[in-house]
């Protein structure tokens, strides 16, 4: 709707006015002045609301927003830099589209880059310009497809940048002490870090007080032992229909990954970017696995060395419990631990997980939780945290599925954003590091990235990684964390 359309309204609000006071100067209308006021005063309000409709509008159309990608493998991280910001500065027949001056930028990289060297770089490269980044699991993917360098050896980087007058971005990172549990003391330190986290990205963002806690988006990335922390400090904060996209920084080993902000990079630790724009923004959280209507009530926990072991399901062990669900699927690790007296870690369960059910008015949705480790005295390690008296469920996948569903979330995003396809800028794709390996990266990984190109619309850019969990938004529900699971931003030109 065009600004010439919101001052024909401003007249006709003028037009309606007169003819209520003339309805009422009218003796025979005296009566019907209450009435008549009421009437006239919800037809003001709508066509005041459709002014101001007209007004975003026009200032939506004047704030374009465009995005560019890069990317590169190499073994030196200033080369990996300047090769992937060249990238994105330069337009050519495979790559139709360029920014020279972004105004913020993303990154993700694995993990044979080092996390100092590459902040330090980009720095150099784009002084000043806020950074969100952090380390992802062997490869990373953009529009050209995916993209791992000999690991060990060579670093693979993805960048994305954003420009947009209207954009405007706060960032932060902050330093996480190492083996954090679930204790009162280090509950309170875990908030205390993150508090400050969202505080600083507050902060750092150049816009108006009121506006600071009404971003338009939401990018985490933290370390595991602070992520449902966060979560719940951003409930607090803001409203939960925020969108939110998130993934939890690893190495290659699944260990602690590097995060990026604004010329730094430190681990352990988290970092969070606060996007405020008069775009649309559309953004999904799914696993894509089915419920078989096979649950048990978790009685008992035990702390483990990252969080929270799963030690019995109705009161008997839980790897007992898991393997009948299953219909034996893991009789073969449960021997192999019988025979070892060792715990195992298992990939395969990616395929058979477990979840979380939550109810909603658009359905039931599960937060898949991956049972990774198993131990001789029949307890099992998830990726996510779980208490005594919580429900938990047994749900299925496949390779197929989690390939497919690359697709499913760019479209989910779209609805949810309400935004065309065609009005697409560019998109962020977090895809899970141990459904990843659970696919086959080298098998499946590329067979991914190619839903994603075909789901996007032409000429429209995108970067991903592999995480080793997975933040996004529910509709609904709020922010939730989750396994296995891949979460999808877009964002309107």
């Amino acid at each position: 709707m065009s600004f010439s359309k919101s001052l024909n309204m401003m007249s006709i609000q003028t037009k309606l006015m007169e003819f209520r006071m003339e309805l009422i100067s009218r003796s025979n209308f005296k009566m019907l002045e209450v009435p008549i006021t009421r009437l006239f005063f919800i037809l003001s309000l709508l066509m005041h609301t459709a002014s101001v409709s007209a007004k975003t509008d026009n200032l939506r159309d004047m704030e374009s927003l465009s995005m560019s990608d890069g990317w590169a493998i190499d073994k030196d991280e200033s080369n990996a830099v300047k090769k992937a910001a060249d990238m994105l500065e330069t337009a050519t027949p495979n790559h139709a589209y360029s920014i020279k001056n972004p105004k913020f930028l993303v990154a993700y990289f694995t993990q044979e880059f080092s996390g100092e060297k590459l902040a330090s770089a980009i720095e150099k490269r784009y002084p000043g310009v806020p950074v969100f980044g952090f380390s992802v699991l062997k490869a990373v993917f953009t529009t050209d497809g995916m993209h791992m360098g000999e690991e060990g050896v060579e670093g693979a980087l993805a960048l994305m940048g954003f420009d947009s007058a209207g954009l405007k971005v706060g960032v932060a990172i902050q330093d996480v002490k190492t083996g954090l549990k679930d204790t009162t003391e280090d509950n309170l330190t875990k908030d205390k870090l993150m508090s400050e986290l969202i505080n600083k990205a507050m902060a750092n963002a150049p816009v108006e007080a009121k506006i600071k806690k009404h971003p338009s988006l939401i990018l985490m990335a933290t370390e595991y032992s602070t992520v449902q922390t966060l979560l719940n400090k951003l409930r607090d904060t803001f409203p939960i229909e925020t969108p939110l996209s998130g993934g939890t920084p690893i190495d290659s080993k699944f260990g602690y990954g590097f995060v990026i902000g604004n010329g730094r990079s430190i681990k352990p630790a988290g970092a969070l970017a606060l996007l405020y724009t008069t775009k649309k923004i559309g953004t999904s959280f799914h696993g894509g696995y089915v419920g078989k209507k096979k649950s048990g009530k978790i009685t008992r926990v035990k702390e483990g060395k990252r969080g929270v072991d799963l030690a019995t399901i109705d009161n008997r062990p839980a790897m007992e419990v898991y393997n009948e669900w299953s219909d034996g699927y893991y009789s073969d690790v449960i021997q192999k631990i019988k025979e070892t007296g060792k715990p195992q870690d298992v990939m395969k369960s990616t395929i058979k997980p477990m979840a979380k059910l939550l109810k909603s008015a658009e359905g039931d949705r599960y937060i898949t939780i991956h049972p990774h480790r198993f131990h001789p005295d029949g307890s099992l390690t998830l990726a996510l945290t779980v208490y005594e008296g919580d429900d938990i469920f047994y749900v299925e996948g496949s390779k197929e599925v989690l390939v497919k569903r690359a697709g499913s979330v760019v479209t989910q995003s779209m609805v949810n954003g309400k935004i065309k396809k065609s009005h697409i800028a560019g998109g962020l794709h977090l895809f899970c590091g141990g459904a990843g390996l659970g696919m086959g990266l080298s098998d499946n990984g590329p067979r991914m990235v190619a839903e994603l190109q075909q789901t996007m619309p032409q000429n429209s850019p995108f970067i991903g990684g592999f995480t080793g969990g997975e933040q996004g938004n529910l509709p609904g529900l709020g922010f939730f964390e989750g396994n296995l699971m891949s979460t999808m931003v877009v964002f309107e030109k």
